[in-house]
């Protein structure tokens, strides 16, 4: 029932951060297996093994502040074009940028 709603809110949302985990038991597998070609992130399968689940759940918070950082990124790339169209002789404002572009980059 909630994957509807997650589509309908991805779908008005440019990117949709938060990775949508699925719990599901052996018997539902195929139908899991539908939902993990479509637009689930990952399947956590009951029984629940902690470790396996730990590392989802992980994986997805990892994935998450990725997403975040890249979206980020492009904020101040966008911004940064629309101060320069605006002043297109600020030098200084496009040294800063660079160098903090450069950061950015190695970080990555």
């Amino acid at each position: 029932m909630f994957l509807p709603a997650y589509r309908s809110i991805r779908k008005q949302k440019n990117q949709l951060l938060a990775p949508l985990l699925l719990t599901v038991c052996q018997r539902d597998l195929t139908v899991a297996q539908a939902a993990l070609e479509g637009d689930v992130f990952d399947l956590i399968v009951k029984p629940f093994m902690l470790r396996e689940v730990t590392q989802t759940v992980r994986l997805a918070l990892w994935q998450n502040q990725w997403l975040r950082l890249l979206a980020s990124k492009q904020r101040a790339i966008d911004q940064f074009q629309q101060h320069m169209e605006a002043f297109p002789h600020d030098r200084k404002a496009e040294g800063e940028f660079v160098r903090d572009l450069d950061a950015f980059n190695r970080a990555f």
